[in-house]
This record gives structure tokens, sequence and C-alpha cells, in this order.
């Protein structure tokens, strides 16, 4: 059996075809398309690997820094519960607002 390379050398068109052009039907450019296919396969995976380890490592990194705790004050006027660095403090007491401070009499 001929297979489909020699019906492709011996049909009509394959002898219009110029030296080059038949050299170029050879089997080795078959090969070389499919090493071809093999590499760019091999980068695609290696790129996508790439970019979900980056993808990890980053959320690990984050993770790993735990955040300062912060004390937690309650303003004495309405009873809001927030962080002491964003507090108004005066004579010891904390507010939420420089006006519940004014309006508990400071």
């Amino acid at each position: 059996m001929r297979g489909v390379r020699g019906i492709i050398r011996s049909g009509p068109a394959y002898c219009q075809l110029s030296e080059t052009a038949r050299r170029s039907l050879n089997l080795e450019n078959g090969a070389v398309a499919k090493i071809l296919l093999v590499v760019v396969v091999f980068a695609a995976v290696y790129f996508i690997v790439r970019a979900y380890a980056r993808g990890v490592e980053s959320k690990r990194t984050v993770d790993a820094v735990p955040k300062a705790a912060e004390d937690m004050v309650q303003c004495v006027h309405c009873g809001v519960h927030l962080p002491r660095s964003e507090s108004v403090t005066g004579n010891g007491r904390s507010y939420c607002s420089k006006e519940h401070q004014q309006l508990h009499g400071l």
C-alpha cells in the first residue's frame, strides 16, 4: 500500500510542482511540524504552571504576614466600637468623632 504520500507524489498536481516544492513535501517536514507542536504544548503547560505557582506563592506571603492586633475602644457617647488608632481621645475617654467628644461636654 502506497499511503497518502505515495498518492500525492504520483498525482498530476505533484508532477507540475517545481523541484523545491517537491522537496517541501518530504517526510521530514511533517516531523518538524510535530516537534514544533510538542514544543508549543510544553511551553504552554510551563507558563500555565508558572502562573499558578506565582498565584499560590503570593497568596502564601499575604497569609503568612499576620496583621497586628489593635485594641478596640468604645465611644463613650454612642457606644460604637472602633480601633484605638481611629478614635478621638480626651480626658482618658475615647470617642468615635470630634462631634461626639464635643457633645459629651469636653
